[in-house]
Order: structure tokens, then C-alpha cells, then sequence
């Protein structure tokens, strides 16, 4: 029989006797691990004879078997290491004595691996919205060892990797049947850049870039109104043997300009509607910007939302308060609809479907007490108690 180990040694050990053991956050659990990386109903192990089951159940939160993601349901075995939020639990056989691999000296000094500034962010479930930091070439199949697990019969066993090659992150097709797309187009292998989709069948994961971008990146992801107009200027001033009709040629010059909107959220701005374009959009307390207020806490040029390519892109400026995406403080983030974006002390939710302002509704936290109301209230109750005083005076 074997039992569970918590590898820390801050709980005694468990013996697999139950058919069941749940794990999550919620006190009705077998296992109560209270971390904000867990799940209220987790996972499960399941024990049938001498068949153990590792059953995933979080839509949003992650487990690992021997550092390798699951998502679904998986075969265990001893000595195999379940890791959930910070806890690390072994399934150790007391017939064997001791784990068959090679012990770490406990006072061994580890290097710790450095941080990649690329990652790239699950957009489908059962992952959605979970990060992969790009620190080591990143295999992505239907394989459990792959470092990334996706349980889709249509995707292969290995079907690609992610790596870094020179500070560049790219892409590569292992040789799946259905292919590696990327921004859509199916390729087997390609450079990627801050906002690029990356799909493997149905699943899709966002490239995210965290650093410091250097000048060619950010020539890329720049997008101003100065570069289309010395654009325009320069196709215009080319005169070919046989010229375009003058009709035509504006057609193919007119580049239009996108627009996209914050709704306010926060209680001091709430129902206004901001709208930004395409081609950049400075978000801050200057004269004659958006969001222009007197908030200390939003700074001068605090932001600057710009489409790239396909995606829209916000960054922070420099601002001593910071930008924040969905909960997670960044300094640069892709975004898309219904994001939900704090600058300074304002929150807002971000819009990039439909040419017109969609209309959206916030709870109130306090309902306002209306002194209106509550003397047409009182004025309707005095009047009838003088009517029927007069009745009853009459008769």
C-alpha cells in the first residue's frame, strides 16, 4: 500500500486507504492547501485496488505530475511527485524504503534559472489565461511529458516548440498532422513578436513580451500617425511610367484609422466613454489627452494604447503608479475585449468590437438616499390622514 508524503515534512504522512481524496482550498477537503494558486475543489486522487488516478478539476488553476502540466485525468504511480500551488506531495512505497532516484543534498546551494521576458498565455480552456514563461525551449502535445499537455485528440504527441534563439522567440512545427499556425497562417517555422496568435488545432496561446523592447522592437510595435503620412507622402511623390487613375490611387492611400473605447468603471467616471484610434493614443492627465483630470495618482503621459497589426497594445510610459491589465501589473499587454484596465486609481473596460460605444452597467456599492422621493412619500401620507380627519369630522 502506499501513501502520500508531504515532501516538506509540515503535515505526517497519509495512507492511500480511502477510494477518494480530495484537494482544493475549501476546508471540506481531504487535503486543505490554503493558497491563492488553488482551487476550491482541485483535483482528486482516485484509488481503485492498485490503480491510482490523478483526476485535475480547477478550469483556471494548474497542477503538475513530475513537472509536467495536466489537465485532465492521469495514471500515478510511486515516487511520482504531485506539485499544487507550493505543495509538493509524494506517493511514496514504504516496501521500497527510499524514492529510487538520486537525493539533492538539502544544503546543496540551487542556481536559480532566470526569468525569460517572453511568455506565452493560454487563450483556451482548460488553461485559459494561465502564463508560460519562456525559460527553456517549451514543447507543446498531446504527450503528458510534454512541457505543455493539451488533451485534444487532434493534436499531436509532439506537435511544437516554443524557444529563444539569439534573444529572438520563435516558433517550430514538430511534424503534426494538422499544423502550427501562426496570426492564422500555417507555417513551419517563424519568428514571433509581441501580440502574435499561436494555434495548434483549436487551441490558441497569446505572445506576450515583458521586457524592455529594444529599438528594433520597438520600431515594430510602434504605430503613429507621423509614419502613415511620411508613407502617403512618399507614394505619392513615386510617379510610375503608366500612372494609376487619380480615383484609384486614393482608394489604395486611404488608410484608415481604427477606433476603439474605455468605459468607466470606477464610481468618479462612471458612464463616460473613451475613445482611442489606431494610431496612438497618449492616456493621461496633459491638457487636451484622455482621461485629462485632476488625479495625482494618473500621471502626465501614463499610457499609450496603439494597434499592432491585427492586436491592440497599451504600455506604460513610465508612470511611478503603474499600469495594470486584468488584476497583473505589466508594462506592456495585449488587449482584448472586456479587458479590464487600472491606471492610476480608475478602472476601466476596454472595447475593440463594434464602431460604436457598447452600453455597459456597474452595481452602484451604495444605493443614493433620495430626499425627493421620501417627501412626496410623506406629503401623500399627510394628505390622506387630513382627509380622512375631515371625513370622519363631517359625519
Amino acid at each position: 500500500m502506499l501513501k502520500l508524503q508531504f515532501r516538506d515534512k509540515s503535515r505526517p504522512d497519509m495512507w492511500l486507504v480511502d477510494s477518494l481524496i480530495s484537494i482544493g482550498s475549501d476546508p471540506s477537503n481531504t487535503i486543505v492547501i490554503a493558497s491563492d494558486k488553488v482551487a476550491p475543489q482541485h483535483a482528486e486522487l482516485r484509488i481503485n485496488d492498485n490503480v491510482i488516478e490523478f483526476a485535475h478539476l480547477a478550469p483556471t488553476k494548474s497542477s503538475f505530475v513530475n513537472g509536467s502540466l495536466i489537465a485532465s485525468t492521469i495514471q500515478v504511480k510511486a515516487w511520482d511527485v504531485i506539485l499544487i500551488g507550493e505543495t509538493e506531495l509524494e506517493l511514496v512505497d514504504p516496501l521500497l524504503g527510499r524514492s529510487p532516484r538520486a537525493p539533492v543534498p538539502a544544503k546543496k546551494t540551487q542556481v536559480r534559472e532566470s526569468l525569460s521576458d517572453w511568455l506565452i498565455q493560454a487563450q483556451t480552456a482548460p488553461f485559459s489565461g494561465q502564463l508560460f514563461p519562456v525559460n527553456h525551449p517549451l514543447t507543446i502535445g498531446r504527450d503528458t511529458q510534454c512541457d505543455i499537455a493539451i488533451p485534444m485528440p487532434h493534436i499531436s504527441r509532439k506537435h511544437a516548440e516554443v524557444f529563444l534563439e539569439q534573444g529572438v522567440l520563435k516558433v517550430r512545427d514538430l511534424g503534426s498532422a494538422n499544423g502550427t499556425f501562426i496570426n492564422g497562417e500555417k507555417l513551419a517555422q517563424a519568428e514571433l513578436v509581441n501580440g502574435d496568435e499561436v494555434r495548434v488545432d483549436e487551441f490558441c496561446f497569446k505572445v506576450i513580451f515583458a521586457g524592455e523592447a529594444s529599438e528594433k522592437q520597438q520600431a515594430a510595435f510602434h504605430t503613429s500617425i507621423r509614419d502613415t503620412k511620411e508613407k502617403v507622402k512618399e507614394a505619392k511623390r513615386h510617379t510610375p511610367k503608366y500612372p494609376t487613375p487619380p480615383e484609384i490611387n486614393a482608394q489604395t492611400l486611404d488608410i484608415p484609422i481604427e477606433k476603439a473605447f474605455f468605459h468607466g468603471k470606477s464610481k468618479s467616471i462612471r458612464g463616460k466613454v473613451y475613445e482611442v484610434e489606431s494610431s496612438g493614443s497618449p492616456i493621461g492627465r496633459m491638457l487636451g489627452h484622455h482621461l485629462s483630470r485632476d488625479d495625482s495618482s494618473v500621471s502626465a503621459r501614463h499610457v499609450e494604447i496603439y494597434k499592432n497589426g491585427r492586436f491592440w497594445n497599451i504600455k506604460n510610459n513610465g508612470a511611478a503608479n503603474g499600469l495594470l491589465v486584468n488584476g497583473r501589473m505589466t508594462t506592456r499587454a495585449t488587449l482584448v475585449e472586456g479587458d479590464e484596465v487600472r491606471i492610476g486609481g480608475m478602472d476601466l473596460i476596454f472595447q475593440c468590437e463594434g464602431k460604436t460605444p457598447k452600453s455597459y452597467h456597474f452595481k452602484s456599492p451604495e444605493k443614493e438616499f433620495d430626499l425627493g422621493k421620501v417627501a412626496v412619500g410623506v406629503a401623500v401620507v399627510g394628505v390622506g390622514i387630513i382627509l380622512v380627519l375631515a371625513f370622519f369630522s363631517a359625519s
